[in-house]
This record gives structure tokens, C-alpha cells and sequence, in this order.
């Protein structure tokens, strides 16, 4: 299986970067944490990972004001993989 290539993009003005696992319409978003999302099109598959208050959240949880850095804070990529594993589906 060929891996997937995720696109990454980053609105200052919100304040938001989202992880492109691949293209389609947004359907409908699961909260996995609070400010983290997992973005679902209409069939259920996910199709990207919202983070909001970026440069906020990096800071609280690295210290740092890099917006540049692509880190998920291990709890909530424990609930991530905790919810892609009750719906039995995986990103790539």
C-alpha cells in the first residue's frame, strides 16, 4: 500500500493548522480533545486533523512559539488512536 502524503496548512488569522489526509468535503468533525478534531467526509473515512488556537496550544504544551513544529501532545494522540480503533480504521 502506497503511503498517504498529508498537506498541511496553517491560517494565522484564526489561528488554526490543519493535517490533509486527503481531499473532500467535511461531513461532520469528532472532538478528541479539546481545540484537536478529526475531520470526517460522508462515508465516515477521515479526511484530515484540525487543531485550533495553534501557536496557543503549542505553547502550552512545548513552550514554545514555533509554528512550525508538527507535534500532537500525546494524550490526544491517544484518543485519536482510541477512536480509530472503535471505529476500526486507520489514517493511512
Amino acid at each position: 500500500m502506497k503511503p498517504t502524503k498529508i498537506k498541511e496548512y496553517y491560517d494565522e488569522e484564526s489561528d488554526t493548522k490543519w493535517y490533509v489526509i486527503k481531499s473532500g468535503e467535511e461531513e461532520e468533525y469528532y472532538e478528541i480533545s479539546p481545540g484537536y478534531n478529526i475531520e470526517l467526509d460522508k462515508s465516515g473515512s477521515i479526511i484530515g486533523i484540525e487543531i485550533m488556537n495553534y501557536s496557543k496550544q503549542l505553547v502550552a504544551n512545548y513552550s514554545t512559539r514555533s509554528k512550525n513544529i508538527n507535534i500532537i501532545p500525546y494524550e490526544v494522540g491517544e484518543s485519536m488512536v482510541k477512536y480509530l480503533s472503535s471505529r476500526n480504521t486507520a489514517i493511512l
